[in-house]
Parts: C-alpha cells; sequence; structure tokens
C-alpha cells in the first residue's frame, strides 16, 4: 500500500513537470503495478484471515475500496504513463494528466481511510479488548535494563593480530 501512495505522488508529479514524464514514466508505471498488486493481496489475505476471526466491517469496506480505486488508477494512469512516454507534450496529454492526478489524490485519500480504519476497526477492538491489554501483556516476563560492559581502563579488549605469538593457556 506505500508503493501506491508512491505512486500516486509520482504520477502527481509528472502530471506537473512535463520533461520527467519520458524519462520517469516506466519506473512510476512500475510502482503502481507492484502497490496495485499488494493492495489486492492485502485485501485476499484479509478476507482470508477474517473468515477465521470475524469482520472487521469498516476496514473490509475500507479496503475494498482502496483497491477499486487502485485498479482504476492502474488501468487509467498506466495508459497515461505510456502514452505520455511517445512523442511530443500536447495538450490532451496534459489535461489526462491533471484528470489522472486527481484520481491519484482520491487514493491517497482512499489509502489514509483504510489506514484509520484498521486503526480502530481491528480484531481486538471487535472482540472489546481495552487498549491497555492490547499494549502489553502483564503475564510476559520483564526485560532487565541494559547495563554497559565495564570500562576496561581505556585499553579497548581486542582480539590477538594472526601474527602474534600464541600465548600459553
Amino acid at each position: 500500500v506505500v508503493l501506491l501512495t508512491l505512486a500516486a505522488a509520482g504520477l502527481i508529479i509528472l502530471a506537473a513537470i512535463r520533461s520527467w514524464r519520458p524519462r520517469f514514466a516506466m519506473a512510476v508505471l512500475a510502482i503502481l503495478a507492484f502497490g496495485t498488486a499488494g493492495a489486492v493481496l492485502a485485501m485476499v489475505s484479509g478476507n482470508a484471515f477474517a473468515e477465521h476471526v470475524g469482520r472487521p466491517n469498516a476496514h473490509a469496506s475500507a479496503g475494498t475500496n482502496l483497491v477499486i480505486g487502485a485498479v482504476a488508477l492502474l488501468l487509467v494512469g498506466g495508459a497515461w504513463l505510456i502514452w505520455v512516454r511517445s512523442g511530443e507534450s500536447t495538450r490532451a496529454k496534459d489535461v489526462v494528466g491533471w484528470a489522472v492526478a486527481v484520481v491519484s489524490a482520491v487514493v491517497v485519500a482512499l489509502t489514509v481511510i483504510a489506514a484509520r480504519q484498521s486503526a480502530t476497526g481491528s480484531i481486538m477492538d471487535q472482540l472489546g479488548v481495552p487498549a491497555q491489554q492490547q499494549d502489553s501483556d502483564s503475564s510476559l516476563p520483564t526485560l532487565p535494563s541494559y547495563a554497559p560492559p565495564p570500562a576496561t581502563g581505556g585499553d579497548p579488549l581486542t582480539p590477538p593480530a594472526p601474527d602474534a605469538p600464541a600465548q600459553p593457556a
């Protein structure tokens, strides 16, 4: 999903800067394809997980909306990226580019909505587990505090050099 947001930012930048389009179009398209695939995989794995433990409805619907937006952005943005890579810049390419930038901004908003829903729509929230119990488990042992190794009086401990004579044990 992070790649999807990165690709959306790339599309917005390419809509604004014509001279970068031929150079960076295919890189942004690759990031967009991987980001869309990641969003689809996240939805599929989330649905499989929800079958076992229940479905956080708000997060599931936000994830579905994000996948729909991501696929739409891949189709529209991908076609635009392939189109702008070849030939001269035209007014039509600029207009379509700004339309793709608007769709990109919508996908970023859908990503934020899905992320916010995951913060409050988790399985633990549905089970009614209070937040303080979600953060820590009192049944786990506590780790001792860190104590640095003792000082060596200014001489660091180093292993012997390979050509140094061996000391008797």
